[in-house]
C-alpha cells in the first residue's frame, strides 16, 4: 500500500486544488514550477492522499493514471475533489498548502516577466 506519495503522483492533485482556489492557475504548474514548488505540493498531495484515497480500493491505480495525464481518471479526481471542496474543514486544511505552491507561482510568474 501506498504510504508516502511521489511528487509525481502529488501534482495532479495540487493542479486541480489549485484551479478550484486560485482560478485557473493549475495549468500554469509546469515542471519548472513544479521543480520549485516541490515541498508544498508534495506537502498538499500526502495531505489529500491521507485523507481522501488511502485505503480506498483502486486508488492508487486511478492516481497513477492521472498522474501519466489519462483523462478519465483525471476526471474522476477533479470530481471527487470538488466534492471534498465543499467540505469546509478540508478547504482550512488545504489552503495553507496551496497558498505556499500560488506564491512560487507568482515569483516565478514575475520572474518570467522581467526577462
Amino acid at each position: 500500500m501506498l504510504e508516502v506519495i511521489t511528487l509525481a503522483l502529488a501534482t495532479p492533485i495540487a493542479k486541480i486544488i489549485l484551479d478550484k482556489l486560485y482560478e485557473g492557475m493549475g495549468s500554469k504548474l509546469g515542471e519548472k514550477v513544479v521543480e520549485a514548488a516541490s515541498a508544498p505540493i508534495q506537502k498538499l498531495g500526502q495531505a489529500v492522499w491521507n485523507r481522501c484515497f488511502k485505503g480506498k480500493p483502486g486508488t492508487e491505480k486511478v492516481l497513477e493514471a492521472a498522474a501519466k495525464g489519462s483523462e478519465p481518471e483525471l476526471k474522476q479526481m477533479r470530481d471527487y475533489l470538488l466534492k471534498e471542496m465543499e467540505n469546509p474543514e478540508f478547504v482550512g486544511m488545504v489552503q495553507p498548502i496551496v497558498r505556499e505552491i500560488h506564491q512560487v507561482l507568482v515569483q516565478m510568474d514575475d520572474v518570467n516577466a522581467e526577462n
